[in-house]
This record gives structure tokens, C-alpha cells and sequence, in this order.
């Protein structure tokens, strides 16, 4: 069976899932310590949460504080509780 994807693919004219702008979508990221055994007595947040386009910042501390708990699905997933 002869594949029809490899040009575009080979010239660059691929399109990737990270390539697909839906409007509304945000996107996450997760800083974690280059410490692995570090204990973490404070964080400041205050620079990240005045960048532009910043949503949500939230701490550890913060989450652990917050009402949702992460609950176990049937197939081990976790998923929050709502």
C-alpha cells in the first residue's frame, strides 16, 4: 500500500497536534524542584501571576487547601472530584 502522508510530511507541510489552535483552550505547565528530597518551604508566585495571559497559578500549598480532592476511577486513572 503506497503512503499518500510522506511528501507533506518530508516538505514540512505536516500539520502536528500542537499545530491546532482551538479558541478558548488553555494550556498548563508544571514547575517542579530540581531537588528531589527538597523540603519546599515557600514559593513566590507573585512574577507568574502578572504575566500576560496567566490564568491560574496555584501552589502546592494551594491545592492541598482547595476542596477538590483527586478520586480513583474504576480503570486506576485519577480524575477530580467535582
Amino acid at each position: 500500500m503506497r503512503r499518500v502522508e510522506d511528501p507533506t510530511l518530508l516538505l514540512g507541510r505536516g500539520t502536528y497536534v500542537d499545530d491546532v489552535k482551538l479558541p478558548g483552550v488553555l494550556e498548563v505547565a508544571f514547575v517542579r524542584s530540581p531537588l528531589s528530597h527538597a523540603r519546599i518551604v515557600s514559593v513566590d508566585v507573585d512574577r507568574a501571576r502578572k504575566l500576560p495571559g496567566v490564568e491560574l497559578v496555584l501552589t502546592g500549598a494551594e491545592f492541598r487547601r482547595s476542596r477538590r480532592r483527586l478520586r480513583r476511577r474504576d480503570d486506576g486513572s485519577a480524575s477530580p472530584r467535582l
